[in-house]
């Protein structure tokens, strides 16, 4: 940020309501859309943002005649609030006009958000390396900075979404580096009490359920750790329709072992690995347990790798209906292109309408390395707004974000292959499927591999338009994953139960669901674990009612469907496949 020049004694607040003050003593910025116009400098503090930008973040794309006058009249009025002694005729020194806008020079402590940065990011490498008690503190420190929701007073308005969606990560992955800290000082007590709250608040974060789970046993609460992964793979199924990672697998069955690495050491705490930033997944992850019936979409996946390592990328899309392990195979993708060396990001879609635009997008090029062009896609893309779907975009917006994309794509992976997973992209927002699109004649002379999940039961048509554009074009594939065969289902039973099926299970098993991987493995498991010592007979895979899990994710999907055909699908299932009536569903 450029050298401070102004009134150092100004302080600006976001964490919370939108603040000024001097010395402590607030001041009135003025009214709501001159307050609104310094909030934006202020997040923005160092770098101009150009006269057309703001005249869109303020009026939402629809400024009146008389704009760019009132712009100038928020700024005279700004400049009397910031610098009330500057003589006059004085150049501003604080809020400076620089072509082709705007600029607000101040220092890095002046900003509550800033500050809380900076301290976050200390406290990160303290943990990194081993300095637990200062992390602890650099981050009780930070946390103490926010006061409530970050610009709470503009809540909703496009140009703060992407700002507050940053911020509330940033403060996510500071409180999660707490809880490390505390676990490698032993104050486990105090993590485990925290961690209730903090999963009922973001029960789709799975480093916090590890977290919990390594709390709950070190302090002699092994059943409540084993229920806190049940609790999670509840969630993450009934939510999306996904497994447990491959790091919270490794906790539950470390927990039965009761293996002697999840016991406190002193000596050994004090140099935790480093958490895992947001969308990445970290080189070291232990690998997933082999995947069942996959070495035909895995074989596929590491020669695609190899291609984009030699300079030629492009883009594979998973697809597959609900539950086929979709995710579970983009994972052991990542784990060993992770291994070999590859920069792996991670963005998910989520199916919710004030998600911001871009967000799969933005996601990933949090996760790729600092670079000047990465660092300027990631402000292009957090200066779009969330707008109505049916309004569309800008083209020239929509291609600028494009180029930007592009540019820190082929940054990233200047030094190694990069491996950019998107997941859900069926749920993807508007823009974000635009943006696919104009990106996909360029993969294929980039060392990037783009791998998408899709399910194929929720067709739409942009969703349509734009895998048709991805797939003309060289690099690009269509891998479907189909549900299992019954061999594919019989060495699942193996795996999940250490010995062969007994006769007639693998028939059974395929009768109730249809060889479905999600289905099947929840099945297995909920039968398994209330006859722990009796092998699994076909018997017991017929009269179990459906499990919760997997009751759960159907009874959400079939309620997006319209009355009429809710109820065919319910004398359906009365009905059965072949006409039989079934007894449970």
């Amino acid at each position: 940020m450029a050298e401070v020049t102004g009134d150092s004694r100004l302080h600006f607040a976001v964490l919370g309501s939108f603040r000024v003050d001097r010395d402590g003593r607030d001041l009135d910025p003025g009214p709501r859309m001159q307050r609104a116009l310094l909030a934006i400098l202020v997040v923005e503090a160092g770098h101009v943002v150009p006269v057309d930008r703001l005249l869109d973040l303020l009026w939402r794309d629809e400024p009146p005649a008389a704009a760019i006058a009132s712009v100038q009249a928020y700024v005279s009025q700004l400049r009397r609030v910031l610098e009330p002694g500057r003589p006059a005729r004085a150049p501003a020194q604080m809020l400076v006009t620089q072509d082709p806008g705007y600029v607000l020079r101040i220092g890095d402590d002046q900003v509550d958000a800033l500050r809380f940065q900076a301290l976050a990011k200390k406290a990160h490498n303290d943990l990194a390396g081993g300095r637990a008690a200062a992390a602890a503190a650099g981050l009780e420190e930070a946390l103490a900075l926010w006061r409530g929701e970050p610009l709470a007073e503009f809540a909703g308005e496009p140009w703060a979404v992407p700002v507050v969606a940053r911020l509330t990560e940033a403060h996510d992955l500071a409180t999660e580096d707490r809880i490390d800290a505390w676990l490698a000082l032993g104050r486990h007590a105090q993590a485990t009490a925290e961690l209730e709250a903090m999963v009922e608040a973001r029960p789709l974060r799975e480093r916090r359920w590890g977290q919990l789970i390594v709390a709950a046993y070190r302090g002699g609460r092994q059943a409540d750790a084993l229920r806190a992964y049940q609790r999670c793979r509840t969630v993450l199924a009934g939510e999306l329709g996904l497994e447990p990672g491959a790091e919270l697998r490794r906790l539950e069955a470390a927990v039965l072992a009761q293996d002697p690495s999840l016991d406190w050491h002193p000596a050994a705490a004090a140099a935790p690995a480093p958490p895992v930033p947001a969308g990445a997944r970290p080189a070291d992850e232990p690998p997933a347990a082999s995947l069942v019936g996959r070495d035909p979409e895995l074989t596929r996946l590491r020669g695609r790798l190899g291609h984009a390592a030699a300079g030629q990328g492009g883009a594979v899309v998973l697809v597959g209906e609900p539950g086929a392990g979709k995710t579970t195979l983009a994972e052991a993708a990542a784990d060993f292109a992770a291994a070999a060396g590859v920069t792996i990001a991670w963005g998910r879609c989520l199916d919710a309408a004030s998600t911001p635009a871009y967000w799969p997008w933005s996601q990933v090029l949090r996760a790729l390395p600092d670079g000047p062009r990465v660092q300027a896609a990631r402000r292009r893309l957090d200066g779009e707004t969330a707008g109505d779907a049916d309004t569309g975009e800008d083209s020239v917006r929509q291609f600028r974000a494009y180029e930007a994309v592009a540019a820190a794509l082929g940054e990233a992976a200047t030094g190694a292959p990069v491996l950019a997973v998107v997941d859900d992209l069926h749920a993807a927002d508007d823009a974000s499927l635009a943006l696919l699109q104009l990106l996909a004649g360029d993969l294929h002379r980039m060392p990037v591999l783009l791998l998408f999940t899709v399910r194929d039961t929720e067709p739409s048509r942009l969703l349509g338009q734009a895998l048709g554009e991805l797939l003309r074009h060289p690099g690009a594939e269509r891998v479907p994953v189909s549900a299992f065969d019954p061999a594919d289902v019989a060495a699942l039973v193996e795996q999940l139960t250490t010995e062969p099926p007994q006769a007639g299970v693998v028939a059974a098993l395929m009768d109730r669901t249809g060889g479905n991987p999600f289905y099947t493995t929840e099945l297995i498991r909920l039968i398994s674990s209330e006859h722990r010592r009796q092998p699994l007979t076909a018997g017991d895979v017929r009269a179990h009612d459906v499990p919760s899990g997997i009751r759960d994710v159907l009874l959400r999907r079939v309620g997006r469907l319209p009355e009429d055909t809710q109820s065919l699908l319910t004398i359906a299932a009365v009905a059965g496949r072949d006409g039989r009536t079934y007894s449970s569903t």
